[in-house]
């Protein structure tokens, strides 16, 4: 589950501050967005409450709803970094937490150390990842009821700050600037044809409109759906062995383990032992074949909502500080420049990720020599089993999903890779 910088700038800077004055939620100190005023203070709540009121007395107002929802896409952060915060990840994971997501704006994010953390069980994390379907599916709700096309958003997205250990103040690593540090340095401003001008971090805005809702309800389907397949499977025998690797008190099976921590954590002939262990405990049961089929669906809406956040970026006419921008706007934080063809590509992409998730296309099977014989993903989602990981790799456990039909092709996939340097999947990450 790996998460990055694109992603929690992505999807951080994805909501943002309002702009236009036509808002009550808009007017605030020196003329910034009000609801900045609530993400520089680290007072989710009280916004969420502030802006709530402002729609009980505007309900048609979009901007004031796209306000609420950077409320609601920081305060899922935040209760996804305290809850962790609570379970004492040991500080050399913390900084790179995982949670079975192919991709999560958490990855990196640097949490304060807990000197005094809760006994841990795997229900906790269980609970955590729930947790944050909730929120996001609380935010998407919010995020389709914006229509206008009018509405933008500049953010000033490394100012903001979250109350991670819960303490009511705001220490010196809970901001986005400290979580997200090491990626940061002074970048260079989108608008100086020399690149010579350099601004801070927490200087730059990002102006988000129409299209980057489409954007972030497509990120928020795609955690969603990584969460649902977590939870449909029980991590027990993996957790027993490897638990005491990532938390300082875990409720695990083999005490003994934890006996070991006095000798401390470092001992190679310990952490071999574990890593194999670990390998052979990668057996997770089938729990909840529903949410299986739940993360099928939310898959699809990510590409859905791609389909329609391109549309929407390539129609506009205006270069304001872009998040993502089209082929003739410049993006607000990097100088990378998206051309046409890698806007033509991305969706013939989307068309192959579509044709692969329903079963159109099949997935190669890197057993034998029949070419025409793959795996039917659809099925591996409508038809869902226990996993085992090793097997898996064998291939045995690919047998269920094997058919014969279209695979697809390795020369599209080397085709999209080349198209975007190289880099296909990293710009996944930003451009959804």
């Amino acid at each position: 589950m790996n998460l990055s910088l694109h992603g929690l700038v992505a999807l951080a800077v994805l909501l943002g501050s309002v702009c236009p004055a036509s808002s009550l939620a808009q007017t605030g100190r020196n003329g910034a967005p009000l609801v900045e005023a609530y993400l520089v203070s680290g007072k989710l709540s009280d916004g969420e409450k502030k802006i709530r009121e402002l729609l009980k007395e505007r309900p048609e107002d979009d901007q004031a709803r796209m306000s609420l929802a950077v409320l609601q896409f920081f305060q899922m952060i935040e209760h996804f970094g305290q809850g962790l915060y609570e379970l004492g990840p040991r500080q050399e994971f913390a900084g790179s937490f995982e949670i079975g997501l192919p991709w999560n704006p958490f990855q990196n994010m640097s949490l304060p150390d807990n000197p005094n953390p809760q006994v841990v069980q795997l229900q906790d994390l269980h609970r955590l990842v729930q947790r944050m379907i909730d929120d996001l599916a609380q935010l998407d709700t919010t995020l389709a009821q914006i229509k206008s096309n009018d509405v933008k958003l500049p953010l000033r997205l490394f100012r903001f700050n979250l109350d991670i250990n819960q303490d009511g103040r705001i220490g010196p690593a809970e901001n986005l600037k400290s979580f997200y540090g090491q990626y940061l340095g002074d970048f260079p401003d989108g608008r100086d044809a020399n690149r010579a001008r350099r601004r801070r971090p927490e200087d730059i805005v990002v102006v988000f409109d129409r299209a980057d809702v489409e954007w972030l309800r497509g990120y928020s389907s795609l955690l969603r759906g990584a969460g649902e397949l977590f939870l449909a499977y029980d991590q027990t025998e993996l957790w027993d062995v490897i638990a005491s690797r990532t938390f300082k008190k875990p409720d695990i099976k083999y005490k003994f383990l934890l006996e070991e921590e006095k000798a401390g954590l470092q001992d190679i002939n310990h952490q071999v032992l574990d890593l194999i262990a670990s390998i052979h405990n990668a057996r997770f049961p089938l729990k909840h074949a529903d949410r299986v089929k739940k993360a099928q669906q939310h898959f699809k809406q990510t590409i859905a909502h791609s389909r329609i956040m391109w549309k929407l970026v390539n129609s506009e006419t205006d270069n304001d500080r872009e998040w993502l921008p089209s082929a003739s706007q410049q993006a607000a934080i990097t100088n990378i420049r998206i051309t046409g063809r890698m806007t033509n590509t991305w969706g013939e992409f989307l068309d192959e990720c579509q044709a692969i998730l329903e079963g159109k296309k099949l997935i190669p099977f890197w057993r034998g020599k029949q070419a025409d014989r793959g795996i039917n993903l659809d099925k591996f989602f409508t038809n869902p089993r226990e996993i085992d990981v090793v097997l898996w790799f064998h291939g045995a456990a690919a047998l269920p999903y094997l058919e014969t039909g279209e695979v697809t092709s390795e020369s599209d996939w080397n085709r999209f890779q080349q198209e975007f340097g190289g880099e296909l999947f990293g710009f996944a990450m930003w451009i959804n």
